[in-house]
């Protein structure tokens, strides 16, 4: 059995990024091979990444691409979990970190509607960040998708075809990244 909760529809999102680019670059305009740094101006950014190795890979991704641009960028690793990275962002000491969409709305909106699209989930996030006064990029082509494998003859036996099926177990057991989890409907 596989399936794939919404709320973590889009894969990696940067905050705050085009709000750099936008505070930054002042005027619309590029110059005539396509810059988007101000010209004859030095931009310095701090990205920051979360503690886990996806996070770091991302962000060094990210520094890679905005220095390419002609950007100083300075990648602050391993800051902490989405809580901590987030009152970075806020304080100012980071000026963006990539993110999922879904995360950003349940753990730092505190919002836990499940969005019927990851389309639908983007716009809640940027909703929040503007309430915020910041700003979201649009979320990249790529998806990160939970899914829960169990054998067919558990699914079969107990009528599972979607993870929303689980709902009707009395409980069950998930293992994950070392940790069981035992769940009790």
């Amino acid at each position: 059995m596989t399936g794939a909760p919404r709320l973590r529809a889009a894969w990696t999102l940067l905050l705050l990024l085009l709000a750099l680019f936008a505070a930054a670059c002042g005027d619309d305009e590029a110059d005539q091979e396509g810059s988007v740094q101000p010209q004859g101006e030095e931009l310095d950014v701090t990205l920051g990444t979360k503690d886990f190795t996806e996070s770091v890979i991302v962000g060094e991704l990210y520094r890679e691409a905005l220095r390419s641009k002609g950007y100083n960028v300075n990648l602050r690793k391993k800051i902490g979990p989405t809580e901590v990275i987030d009152k970075e962002l806020e304080s100012g000491e980071i000026d963006g970190y990539p993110e999922y969409t879904g995360v950003s709305l349940s753990v730092v909106a505190k919002n836990d509607i499940l969005a019927e699209s990851p389309e639908q989930t983007q716009q809640l996030v940027k909703d929040f960040y503007e309430k915020r006064g910041q700003v979201v990029s649009d979320a990249t082509p790529f998806q990160d998708t939970d899914a829960i494998a169990t054998t067919k003859e558990f699914a079969e036996k107990n009528n599972l075809s979607s993870v929303a099926d689980l709902k009707n177990l009395p409980s069950f057991s998930v293992g994950a990244r070392g940790i069981g989890i035992t769940a009790v409907a």
